[in-house]
């Protein structure tokens, strides 16, 4: 479901690797080289550019690069700072103040220039954007930064706009138009279309011999840990007339790159400490042949519980059907995956809790919160947009291992994904 977010793919370093000294990093992407200090960190992002950061891979402050093509070059750099992007930045926070456009020199290139200054959660910041007018294909610079400590990171800006050299023309463009307001409508689009599908590629997943670069690839790396298991931990588990048990697995978590079912309670966490707690969870497989084997006075445990079975109803492809002696409230049914079955009461799937990992802010720039309502239409946030949501009590959404996911990626938490239902049990 995720097919839009593309790992992070590390472009080529060289050159010395001591910060005084920089070292020269190529762009493969996008055709261009640039000169850095050695202890930064630079990635290529899909649909954002070529990160440098300045202190912390994934957090402000950093600088990107973006390359246009040939066919996409600005008509209008005045107007795209003045208006279109401006706009775009209204559209995004509120109290947007904005320098308008000048022109300026560094290292001797001709550039346009305007800063904007906005707040989020009591922080002030700035998004420094320049554009320079090349034959060989515009280049657009943004910087963005806490006010009043943008020293580091203007200055790593400038030497990125006196470095910048192109390997040739460029021809392809994952971008198209004259305005990331159009980027990102189309990148939200892209990901409704999406979500839907890596729900459902979350269960169907295969093991795969190397890791993929994209999140598709880490949810079913995931998924074919959790329902494979070890032989040790399925022999064991196969005794005859016993407690029927969902498959055990590790407790441990892959928070470098992982997707897991998360809880998320201490969201006001956020502003007292600048983090929260997403409690990791990995759903219950059971054995096919102990569920196809169930029959009355058998004994099943489904989210802790025990349940001892009265009758069975085989539902063909709509799963297999529990009745038990213990009054529950609604129904169990057993649905058939590739790996085994899912336990599936009233809608909600059971899960086992794995781990706990404290999610630290600042969110990456680019993480993305898609919100899927009943009616299946899914609203996307950006990180300040999603802290936002989640620090306000009356519009914050109800976060759990039944109804969210959250996916990893190079050790940060890189989208999360939440549906209105199922609530679980609770509810």
């Amino acid at each position: 479901m995720m097919l839009l977010l593309m790992a992070i793919l590390c472009c080529t370093l060289a050159s010395s690797a001591f910060a005084e000294t920089g070292v020269t990093v190529h762009c493969d992407q996008q055709g261009f080289s640039l000169t850095i200090p050695g202890d930064k960190t630079a990635t290529w992002e899909e649909n954002t550019g070529y990160q440098v950061f300045v202190e912390h891979a994934g957090y402000i402050p950093y600088v990107i690069v973006y390359r246009r093509t040939l066919e996409n070059k600005f008509k209008n750099p005045v107007n795209y700072l003045n208006n279109t992007y401006r706009e775009y930045m209204e559209d995004q926070y509120s109290n947007v103040g904005t320098n308008p456009c000048k022109k300026s020199e560094i290292g001797g290139k001709s550039l346009y220039g305007a800063s904007y200054h906005y707040e989020v959660n009591g922080t002030k910041l700035v998004l420094r954007v320049m554009i320079e007018q090349r034959e060989d294909g515009d280049v657009e610079y943004s910087a963005k930064y806490i006010e009043g400590k943008g020293d580091a990171t203007l200055s790593l800006l400038d030497t990125i706009v006196a470095t910048y050299q192109p390997d040739g023309a460029k021809t392809e463009d994952t971008k198209t138009g004259d305005t990331k307001a159009e980027n990102t409508r189309t990148h939200n689009t892209e990901l409704f279309k999406s979500v839907e599908s890596l729900l459902e590629a979350s269960k169907q997943q295969e093991p795969e011999p190397e890791p993929k670069s994209d999140l598709l690839s880490s949810v079913e790396k995931l998924l074919n840990a959790q329902n494979a298991g070890s032989t040790k931990d399925v022999q064991s588990s196969q005794r005859t007339e016993e407690i029927v048990e969902p498959r055990s697995v590790s407790s441990d978590v892959n928070t470098t790159n992982g997707v897991y079912w998360v809880r998320i309670d201490d969201a006001e966490k956020i502003y007292e400490g600048g983090f929260f707690t997403a409690s990791l969870y990995l759903q219950d497989i059971y054995d096919a042949n102990k569920i196809e084997s169930l029959h009355s006075g058998s004994q099943v445990r489904v989210n802790g519980i025990a349940y001892t079975v009265s009758s069975v109803v085989d539902h063909g492809e709509d799963g297999i059907e529990i009745y038990t002696e213990e009054e529950i409230d609604g129904y169990l049914v057993f649905k058939k995956e590739i790996s085994g079955y899912l336990a599936v009461m009233n809608d909600w799937t059971a899960a086992t809790h794995m781990n706990d990992f404290k999610v630290m802010m600042p969110l990456p720039y680019n993480f993305s919160f898609a919100w899927i309502s009943g009616g299946g239409e899914a609203e996307v946030y950006d990180a300040d947009g999603f802290v936002s949501l989640m620090t306000n009590s009356e519009a914050a959404p109800t976060l759990n291992q039944y109804n969210t996911m959250i996916s990893f990626q190079d050790g940060l938490a890189m989208m999360i994904i939440h549906t209105d239902y199922p609530l679980g049990p609770d509810a």
